[in-house]
């Protein structure tokens, strides 16, 4: 029993850095979306985190593993996000930054129809692998943010926030299908 005392005891300073990363600055964030005028287009994402942020994630995500140095940005996990980004959502592009102190990542997703696009607008639930927010449950709306894109001369965007009266999330079964009141 005091083994397991001594383990949690350890096991709560790595949380309230974890807390306290995500809730203290550590991290800058860059998100652009470039459209075409086909609707079809790109989504950047630059995430940079200071250097004692990158120091408290080397820990939390080695926690557990003896001598190894966890990956902190595995190309896997942004490849399978593309799919959670709506239908003809693809990974594009991924490479891992180093400046100064700070370390970070910046990934492309290429996308066919900005109309199916869903941007999730909580940055730390973008993180990869178990850096990231508290995953969704089934029962919870995600809070994304979502397009209706009119080609032509002039083209229209409209960009729905969630919370927004005309935006009724996308059922959870199919995540590219969006409906719109009003």
């Amino acid at each position: 029993m005091r083994a397991l005392c001594c383990y949690r005891s350890a096991l709560l300073p790595l949380l309230f850095a974890g807390v306290a990363l995500l809730t203290s600055g550590c991290m800058d964030y860059e998100g652009v979306v470039k459209l075409n005028a086909d609707g079809s287009g790109t989504y950047e994402e630059t995430v940079l985190f200071s250097e004692g942020a990158v120091e408290m994630l080397k820990m939390m995500a080695s926690a557990g593993e003896e001598g190894e140095e966890a990956e902190l940005f595995p190309q896997e996990d942004f490849e399978e996000r593309a799919g959670e980004m709506g239908t003809g959502v693809t990974f594009s592009v991924f490479e891992k930054l180093t400046d100064g102190g700070r370390e970070g990542y910046r990934t492309i997703y290429a996308f066919d129809d900005i109309n199916t696009l869903m941007l999730n607008q909580n940055p730390s639930e973008n993180l990869p692998g178990d850096l990231g927010g508290e995953s969704v449950e089934e029962d919870d709306v995600p809070e994304v943010i979502t397009f209706s894109f009119t080609p032509g001369s002039p083209a229209s965007l409209v960009i729905y926030l969630p919370g927004e009266e005309s935006f009724t999330p996308p059922d959870s079964s199919d995540r590219g299908a969006r409906q719109r009141t009003g």
